[in-house]
């Protein structure tokens, strides 16, 4: 990972990051990572903030974001500043997951998920301070 930044367009902060083949992509970057980290998607990636896996592989009582709910469609769930889902059980090629909203998720096990919690966490509790703040916020 090369650098963290923030996004106007969203809560959670994101990671600029080098491929081995020289091309640049942004993630949401979750809570705990830091320059010069290596991220990993693949499915035998070490267990740590950050990495992306199948949610068949990853344990019980992991906190995880950006979850696939379509296998290959991309994440569609858990990734607002701050939120984690915590993967439950395990039955049948299914994962159930519990989302922050405490609803009980049956997600297929081939999907991605990113381990960890997404950054940023303390980004409710800034202060605007002015109502001309609210309009350079594009809000």
């Amino acid at each position: 990972m090369k650098q963290i930044e923030y996004d106007p367009m969203r809560s959670a902060n994101i990671a600029l990051l080098y491929y081995v083949d020289g091309s640049k992509a942004y993630i949401l970057a979750a809570e705990g990572m830091a320059v010069g980290d290596t991220v990993v998607s693949s499915k035998k990636a070490e267990i740590k903030p950050g990495n992306a896996m199948p949610i068949g592989k990853i344990p019980i009582g992991v906190a995880i974001h950006n979850i696939e709910l379509t296998a290959g469609k991309g994440a569609q769930l858990v990734r607002g500043a701050g939120n984690a889902a915590m993967i439950q059980s395990k039955e049948d090629g299914k994962v159930i997951v519990q989302l922050p909203s405490k609803e009980l998720r049956l997600i297929n096990s081939a999907c991605f998920a990113t381990i960890g919690q997404v950054g940023n966490a303390d980004w409710k509790n800034r202060k605007i301070g002015k109502a001309g703040r609210k309009r350079l916020m594009g809000i």
